[in-house]
């Protein structure tokens, strides 16, 4: 889609932190942003979604679990360059059967249509892609690269996916020593 991996990405709500020290190790500019959780992972590479604009957001099983959705989307839109790839199960009617009401842990506090998602787009400049499993809000510029991944179909673009993160296992750590010497330049040369 014609990323430099030198641009700056945000995964929010990142947990430990894992996904962005993967991208990192990658090559990629990734930093993470957890209200709730220490991003132990990417220790010395966190921020905030509003303190830079971020050429890409990925908040993987976040949407759900946001107890402000207003306030959050503002954020993570107001910073967003290019795209927002994000995860999670659209509400369709279901019936209190629903998997993923999951009322037994209360997790996930807050659900969204397909039509609140293009709104909530449009109202940022932004259009809704349902591109399967993954979903994106996209800039209307991007359309040509979310129409190649359309073009793998959803079981090939979930194959790409998967060989990229196999292939990273392969290699987990080419990047790593970057990040190293980054952090140490940070501490005037100190040992970490």
């Amino acid at each position: 889609m014609g990323f430099d991996p030198a641009g700056d990405c945000l995964d929010y709500g990142a947990g430990t932190g894992l996904f962005a020290r993967m991208m990192r190790d990658r090559g990629w500019r990734y930093f993470a942003s957890d209200k709730y959780a220490a991003p132990f992972f990417m220790d010395g590479f966190m921020a905030a979604p509003g303190r830079r604009t971020w050429q890409m957001i990925s908040a993987f099983e976040v949407f759900e679990h946001l107890a402000d959705p207003a306030a959050d989307l503002d954020a993570m839109l107001g910073s967003a360059a290019r795209l927002v790839f994000f995860t999670t199960d659209l509400w369709e009617r279901q019936g209190p059967d629903w998997p993923y009401l999951n009322p037994q842990q209360g997790h996930h506090v807050f659900f969204y249509t397909s039509k609140a998602l293009r709104m909530t787009a449009a109202r940022f400049g932004f259009e809704y892609h349902d591109l399967g499993f993954v979903k994106c809000l996209a800039r209307p510029t991007e359309a040509a690269g979310l129409a190649a991944i359309r073009a793998l179909g959803v079981q090939g673009f979930g194959e790409r996916v998967l060989d990229s993160f196999l292939r990273h296992v392969r290699d987990p750590y080419k990047f790593a020593n970057l990040d190293h010497q980054a952090l140490r330049a940070a501490q005037g040369g100190k040992s970490l």
